[in-house]
């Protein structure tokens, strides 16, 4: 279950409804999935990459996962683009076998409309393994940073377990930075956070992922500046318990609290340290202030679980938006685990998205389905919807 914050701007609510998403398809907007064109437009593969260390320096360990196929107008998700893709092939190995049309999308794409990297999307839709040459990919992120990639290698294992829906997918793809360029910045405390602290999208169409990625220029002042204020607002608000509405309809006011741990426990997590994830910046509200999107996560100690030889740890996860007119918001989750996320499959910030006059902020979730989540910015409408998209869903039929 997912935790918004009191403050949070209207329209940026939804709801995890466990392994099947119902109603998926309300949240993809008419203009980003619009019917198979009839002209010559040409689609380009746009990847995310991660990086753990928390200084991006040569040497040191990326992972690039695919994300979508894009013009810079409409998008179609890679994974409900495999999906529709590979259907035929599953369901001659076994009959009866029909994928939700929810996790395909509204559309799908023909062979002569992906501009590059069609190969090797054929054989990630496949789970088997390939290599890219990561010299042919150019990276940025929203602080005008880029790094270089080495050979990226995709270690599928061209099998599928149907108790999920196919095609199943390659892990996420690993590479080693080559190079870095642009401004670097500090963020004290920054290497106490587990996971991946810096996201960058890449493409081998350098002209479109430009435009795809709007870069607030800054100073480390400036910066710095919003790195305190994200140590405030996330010392003050970790571990609170916020509750979930069941509806993006202001007018429902059917919302349940989120009781799952008492309240001596949050207390006890609120000493719990706090850590940073990724940083953006950029305009998010559209009043031509700078904007900062911060990862936070604060976690106890592992906790002993009673009659049992196994620990927890309570966990709060959030993406805190702090404006550049004063105010703060966030939306987080708070969790029990046993075993630490990999890859970028927690509820973190990972690229501000601007495209067909949408802007969206990225992020995931940390459940089972490693799902992505467009969030459209400053609030979701009629023409730039929220969208989603799963890696894994579990058959259930």
């Amino acid at each position: 279950m997912f935790e918004k914050g009191m403050n949070m701007i209207p329209g940026l609510g939804f709801r995890y409804f466990g392994i099947l998403i119902v109603g998926l398809a309300g949240l993809m907007s008419a203009a980003c999935f619009a019917a198979e064109p009839a002209g010559g437009k040409k689609f380009s593969l746009v990847y995310l990459v991660g990086v753990e260390e928390a200084e991006l320096k040569t040497g040191v360990a990326a992972f690039v996962e695919p994300m979508f196929f894009t013009d810079g107008k409409e998008l179609v998700f890679v994974y409900d683009y495999c999906r529709r893709k590979e259907e035929s092939v599953h369901t001659a190995k076994v009959p009866g076998l029909r994928i939700p049309a929810q996790l395909k999308g509204k559309r799908g794409l023909a062979d002569q409309e992906i501009a590059e990297d069609l190969e090797p999307i054929r054989s990630y839709c496949a789970n088997r393994r390939f290599r890219l040459n990561g010299e042919a990919y150019k990276t940025l992120n929203n602080l005008g940073m880029q790094v270089r990639l080495g050979e990226i290698a995709f270690s599928g294992t061209g099998k599928h377990d149907y108790t999920w829906y196919p095609p199943e997918f390659p892990d996420s793809g690993t590479a080693t930075i080559t190079g870095v360029e642009g401004p670097t910045y500090e963020i004290p405390g920054r290497s106490k956070f587990w996971g991946p602290k810096h996201f960058f999208l890449a493409s081998r169409n350098s002209s479109l992922l430009a435009e795809l990625t709007p870069v607030r220029r800054t100073d480390d002042k400036e910066f710095q500046r919003f790195v305190e204020r994200a140590n405030t607002y996330g010392n003050g608000q970790k571990g609170m318990s916020i509750p979930t509405c069941l509806s993006r309809n202001p007018k429902n006011e059917s919302c349940s609290p989120f009781s799952k741990y008492s309240t001596d426990g949050r207390a006890k997590f609120v000493s719990a340290e706090l850590g940073f994830g990724p940083m953006m910046l950029g305009d998010v509200d559209g009043d031509g202030l700078t904007d900062a999107i911060v990862g936070l996560r604060a976690f106890q100690e592992p906790v002993p679980i009673a009659n049992s030889k196994r620990t927890e740890r309570l966990l709060w996860s959030a993406t805190a938006f702090l404006l550049g007119n004063g105010n703060s918001f966030h939306i987080a989750r708070v969790n029990l685990i046993q075993v630490w996320p990999s890859g970028f499959y927690y509820y973190m910030p990972l690229a501000l998205l601007r495209m067909g006059g949408c802007s969206y902020m990225i992020t995931s979730s940390e459940s089972l389905e490693k799902d992505l989540l467009f969030l459209a910015q400053p609030k979701e409408s009629g023409g730039c919807a929220n969208l989603r998209t799963l890696k894994r869903v579990e058959n259930v039929d």
